[in-house]
């Protein structure tokens, strides 16, 4: 017995300076001694004089003692266990404790992992995991062999990779643990123990041990993470390394922090969402509105230059044409592409790669609820991932619909524009899409022309069978003329007898073949029926003129000359009728 306690005053002095908390019992379990990291772990003031159980020291008054005696005398067994201490404070300690058999006594050793159990909890993984030790030597005197011995034999019983290095790197000395957590290789320096054949990068100890006290650096080894504690040695010159496996620990703390980062992305999407949809709840106006838009939605993309065309409620028209990044150049290009004869009369939606501003261009169709085009916008990039078609779709959803109310609005609108007779356009409206046609002329150098039609004979139809008959042919002729026109034309009936037709994207040659198809196809043997067995001939005289050759202030005039005399030419051979 007397023996046991010199071996005890002996490890007395090296556990003391040890900042592993430690804790030496008799098999009766009563504390014979526990250091000083030890007491200041679960709260106790240190007493070296009087002993007391490992119950008293660990728990106190504690309800749960038996449980917690249980954990111990299971922990007798080698098998580590993890309790928990109410310190004299108040506050919850997690403790996992390791017992070694120690000659007549055993070396308790205890780890908290407190903060661990914390994390692990706070994201129900639950899943316990080794917390942070600092377990370096401090303050140690190579004074005996037996000290050396004592020393060394405690330090087996570390759960943790321990080395002591020498100033020029060599190992000295390892722990069993150290053997395990490399158990295949030998390494005369502590570099080559992780596999470097140069001292690692950025090494603390570079300029000696002396000043270093527990720093720490962060190894990428394969796919592992290896935390090395770095200290300077008490026991002479050199130092000493702690060694261990944060793998799971540092993954797991990516693993939170890639979520808290997901979730603010997603948090901020919703806000610029949010914002942009109570905008266009509230403004008239579609340039503040796109605006708007892209304030909300490029900066999400990564600011990519971007492109908008929106459809007007007439066709072959654009009510905006915008963009982000984009030279004019760019700008009238792609708007002169999308509003070409052949896009519209092909009713593509998408443009051919020879007239996108960029080499990789994402083109995004915007709807309206009757699934009709609304518009088109480019984006320079290619944005196939699922979060970019989620961003993409979430803020052109309410953009469509926002152009979708908009242009019900403006048809609704338009109806005060039209013939009450015929229901085709007035000349309020032909001369507003007029102006329309002569601005794309001056951007994006469209030409337009126009047709003037006047009905022949129209007051002999009323005065011989009456307004009933020459109502019906002006309905026949607005018939064919609706008919023999395409989607992107306007006709407007601007007089009792008189009819204009304005025609987008069309040179004064092909408005002059569109007159000839109309005086040949349409008109050629056309008639009316005013009586039982008698017909009444529908025949109109034309005439055209376009902004190629003429002002675009002066078409309706030289169409309108040009009618004249093709009227002259329709009496040379009739009756004319006063």
């Amino acid at each position: 017995m007397d023996q046991n306690r010199e071996d005890i005053e002996l490890f007395r002095e090296i556990a003391e300076i040890i900042p592993e908390a430690i804790i030496v019992t008799d098999r009766e379990a009563s504390v014979v001694f526990s250091n000083r990291a030890a007491c200041k772990m679960v709260g106790r003031e240190p007493d070296r004089q009087s002993e007391c159980s490992l119950h008293d020291f660990l728990w106190g008054d504690s309800l749960n003692s038996r449980l917690n005696i249980a954990l111990y005398e299971n922990s007798l067994t080698g098998q580590p266990q993890s309790i928990s201490v109410k310190k004299e404070d108040g506050a919850e300690l997690f403790v996992k404790m390791r017992t070694a058999q120690w000659g007549s006594f055993y070396l308790l050793t205890l780890q908290d992992i407190t903060r661990e159990v914390v994390l692990l909890r706070s994201t129900d993984l639950q899943r316990r995991e080794k917390q942070a030790k600092n377990t370096l030597l401090e303050r140690c005197n190579s004074k005996l062999v037996e000290k050396q011995r004592t020393l060394e034999e405690l330090l087996d019983n570390l759960p943790e990779a321990l080395l002591s290095v020498s100033e020029a790197f060599v190992i000295e000395a390892q722990n069993q643990a150290a053997a395990k957590f490399k158990p295949k290789g030998l390494a005369r320096k502590c570099h080559e123990y992780l596999g470097y054949n140069e001292p690692c990068p950025g090494c603390p100890a570079r300029d000696g041990f002396a000043l270093l006290e527990d720093v720490k650096k962060i190894h990428t080894i394969n796919d592992r993470y290896i935390t090395e504690s770095i200290s300077a040695s008490h026991f002479g010159t050199g130092g000493m390394l702690l060694f261990r496996d944060t793998t799971r620990q540092i993954k797991l703390i990516e693993q939170i922090r890639y979520q808290q980062q997901a979730l603010t992305e997603k948090n901020n999407i919703l806000k610029l969402l949010s914002d942009f949809t109570n905008f266009v709840q509230k403004e008239n106006k579609i340039k503040a509105v796109v605006d708007c838009f892209w304030k909300s939605f490029l900066p999400l993309l990564q600011d990519a230059a971007a492109l908008l065309l929106i459809n007007d409620i007439r066709p072959g028209n654009l009510w905006l044409a915008d963009g982000q990044g984009v030279t004019d150049e760019d700008l009238m290009k792609v708007s002169r592409a999308y509003l070409s004869r052949d896009m519209q009369s092909l009713y593509q939606e998408a443009l051919a790669e020879d007239f996108l501003p960029w080499p990789t261009t994402s083109q995004i169709l915007l709807y309206r609820k009757d699934r009709t085009l609304a518009g088109l916008l480019l984006l320079q990039g290619a944005f196939t991932s699922p979060e970019a078609k989620e961003i993409i779709d979430l803020f052109s959803e309410p953009l469509g619909t926002y152009i979708d109310n908009r242009l019900l609005t403006r048809k609704l609108e338009e109806k005060a524009n039209t013939d009450p007779l015929t229901g085709l356009y007035n000349r309020g409206y032909l001369e507003q899409a007029i102006l329309e046609e002569t601005e794309k002329r001056h951007k994006l150098n469209l030409e337009f022309s126009v047709v003037v039609a006047d009905v022949n004979q129209l007051k002999k139809a009323n005065d011989h069978y009456g307004h009933e008959a020459g109502d019906r042919l002006i309905l026949k002729v607005s018939q064919l003329l609706r008919q023999a026109s395409r989607e992107i034309d306007i006709v407007a009936r601007t007089g009792g007898d008189e009819f204009v037709i304005l025609l987008p994207d069309t040179t004064e040659k092909n408005a002059l073949h569109f007159t000839e198809r109309l005086g040949r196809e349409v008109f050629g043997d056309c008639c009316i029926k005013v009586g039982e067995h008698e017909t009444f001939p529908v025949s109109v005289s034309l005439g055209a003129a376009g902004s190629d050759l003429q002002p675009p202030e002066e078409l309706t005039k030289a169409a309108d000359r040009a009618m004249y005399e093709a009227k002259e030419d329709f009496y040379r051979d009739k009756e004319r009728y006063r």
